[in-house]
């Protein structure tokens, strides 16, 4: 039985123009097939024609209010579905919370992380339209003077395209999810967008904390299992001496591959603990104290976009696996 499911997406999914073949392939004895994913204004929306056995939509009236609001962007991802299950309205509601919603989740995870579109799946957190009417002092009548309205949020990323969109279909059919210090890192530019340096420090700080340690067990499960009980009864490495027994494990350096990157992530490592403990976001230079402020975070976030990349050619050549 083929079975259609339409979600409107409360945030948008910038996407590029162009006729992508849908993904299409099995997973769990289902046969599953994704529609690239369309911007609202562009779909051509025929609620009547459509076999929408769900409870995501809602009733056409309140999916109409509730995505018509001018502060939602919304994409729609269509699922169609080959499910063996009798048409019941049970079995129907049972495929929909147990196999599509998961497979739509995981969607929108891997189209955050491989785009760095960091909003998606946030359509709470209206950062991107949060504006503050400024005032300063007063004018020649005791009045206000307005100067404008300001807001943060910032632009970063790149648009889904065909390749990314055939990557992600790739990782559905294995049921594979987004890296924890992936998600961290998309998590770090949302807050980033909203102005919480601090915050934003601390989800870098422990993206690459997490990004280093996945590295390391993927290297051990090449090994024998008496060498990995070893390794997790009495190595516990910090942070900056796995970079070091990374290399005994047969890694390339990565103050090889980017030495500015490489400086900046200890940097921010220090000052992610610093964050954690004491409220503050700074690492220590020459005995001083330098801040982490959000004028100079985008090239920590930068060094992080380097150490993943380190991380994944680390991983193809010593693992034989990719991101």
């Amino acid at each position: 039985m083929l079975v259609t499911y339409v979600f409107p997406v409360t945030s948008e999914i910038k996407v590029e123009d162009g006729d992508w073949s849908c993904l299409s392939f099995g997973r769990d004895g289902k046969r599953v097939s994704i529609q690239k994913p369309y911007p609202r204004t562009q779909f051509d929306w025929q609620w009547d024609s459509l076999t929408v056995h769900s409870r995501t939509p809602a009733p056409k009236e309140w999916f109409e209010f509730e995505a018509g609001r001018e502060e939602y962007d919304t994409s729609l991802i269509t699922v169609e579905v080959v499910l063996p299950a009798e048409d019941t309205e049970e079995s129907l509601r049972m495929e929909m919370q147990g196999f599509v919603v998961p497979v739509l989740q995981q969607l929108i995870s891997w189209t955050r992380v491989l785009t760095r579109q960091y909003w998606l799946g946030y359509y709470g957190r209206i950062f991107r339209l949060q504006k503050y009417v400024m005032y300063m002092g007063e004018g020649k009548e005791r009045k206000r003077h307005h100067t404008g309205a300001t807001g943060w949020g910032f632009e970063y990323g790149k648009n889904l395209d065909a390749t990314t969109w055939a990557e992600i279909g790739t990782k559905l059919a294995l049921g594979a999810r987004p890296r924890p210090s992936q998600v961290f890192f998309c998590d770090a530019l949302l807050d980033i967008a909203e102005g919480d340096v601090g915050q934003a420090v601390l989800a870098l700080g422990v993206s690459c904390e997490i990004e280093i340690s996945i590295l390391m067990q993927d290297i051990l499960a090449q090994k024998d299992e008496e060498f990995q009980r070893l390794f997790e009864e009495f190595m516990r490495p910090g942070f900056e001496k796995s970079f070091r027994l990374l290399k005994e494990l047969g890694c390339d350096p990565f103050r090889d591959f980017d030495q500015k990157a490489n400086g900046l992530v200890l940097r921010l490592y220090g000052a992610r603990g610093k964050a954690a403990h004491r409220g503050e976001c700074y690492y220590k230079e020459n005995g001083e104290k330098v801040l982490i402020t959000r004028a100079g975070i985008l090239d920590y976030v930068l060094a992080v976009e380097r150490l993943f990349a380190w991380s994944d050619a680390q991983r193809m050549r010593v693992c034989g696996k990719g991101r």
